[in-house]
């Protein structure tokens, strides 16, 4: 850089700091047609976190800059400030781009950790979908595997776990919806979805004991020719669950239920349910 060029820089940063105060000063910058002015400007609100005034700037200059060594500069700020200002769907928008456009930018590294707070910040309640929470998820574990080294390693892995951790409870609201308005049927299949879908889910002890009681409405409202069937089906459904867990709170209304569905089976011990339950399971496999 020539000593005329950085006497004309400094000359820009001096004017800003005695106008940026200035509402009415603001207003000619941004109406004016002194670019270098508005990109010093935008830099001085942008340190000082105001973030409004500083994306109006940068949106109004970008045009300008568009292939200079200035416009990844502009993009990245532009992004943080609508991230600062709590835009979050803006912000991913702009740090997608910004990610597809430099990917030898100095700001690669936070821009690919901003796009992933963003999803984070983002991402709604668990009783909404979840797609956001997914692309967080994604944008996470991408930037573990592009910084494996990053500072922020552990924060990221922490994220990962509070966002899994909504999905599994979208999965468990989405199938009690079923239960809740008495679907059994639907409920089932959307119970076991789940379980399949997150096998590792801290809900599975609640699926498996809604699956069990699911199984035993279903059969105690089904017509008689169809009801052994289906209360074997909740015998099954009733061993996975003490198998699994056979200390579980749920016991006592479990064993209520196996005992009474051997008593309408007509049969006298464990063995002849076992065996009449697994017989049932091949039948239907």
């Amino acid at each position: 850089m020539t000593t005329r060029k950085k006497i004309k820089n400094l000359l820009i940063i001096a004017a800003v700091a005695v106008t940026v105060a200035s509402c009415g000063s603001y207003q000619k910058i941004i109406s004016g047609e002194d670019n270098d002015l508005k990109y010093q400007t935008a830099l001085e609100f942008y340190s000082q976190k105001k973030n409004n005034k500083a994306i109006n700037l940068f949106n109004s200059i970008a045009p300008y800059y568009r292939t200079s060594s200035r416009e990844d500069t502009i993009s990245f700020y532009t992004a943080v400030s609508y991230f600062r200002s709590g835009n979050y769907l803006i912000s991913s928008e702009l740090l997608n781009e910004f990610k597809r456009n430099f990917p030898r930018s100095p700001f690669t590294e936070e821009s690919e950790y901003l796009l992933a707070m963003s999803y984070y910040y983002a991402s709604p309640k668990a009783a909404r979908d979840q797609y956001t929470t997914r692309l967080a998820i994604m944008s996470f574990s991408e930037f573990l595997s592009r910084y494996p080294n990053s500072p922020r390693e552990e924060e990221c892995h922490e994220h990962i776990i509070e966002l899994t951790q909504k999905l599994y409870d979208k999965e468990l609201l989405n199938a009690r919806v079923y239960y809740d308005i008495e679907y059994y049927r639907s409920a089932i299949h959307a119970l076991k979805v789940a379980l399949e879908d997150y096998p590792e889910t801290n809900h599975r002890e609640e699926i498996l004991y809604l699956i069990l009681r699911s199984h035993y409405l279903y059969a105690e409202n089904s017509i008689e020719s169809l009801q052994r069937g289906r209360y074997l089906n909740m015998i099954d459904a009733y061993y996975n669950l003490i198998y699994e867990f056979p200390d579980t709170p749920y016991m006592k209304d479990a064993q209520k239920m196996y005992t009474s569905v051997r008593k309408k089976l007509g049969m006298e011990n464990d063995e002849e349910v076992i065996e009449a339950a697994a017989e049932n399971l091949n039948e239907n496999s």
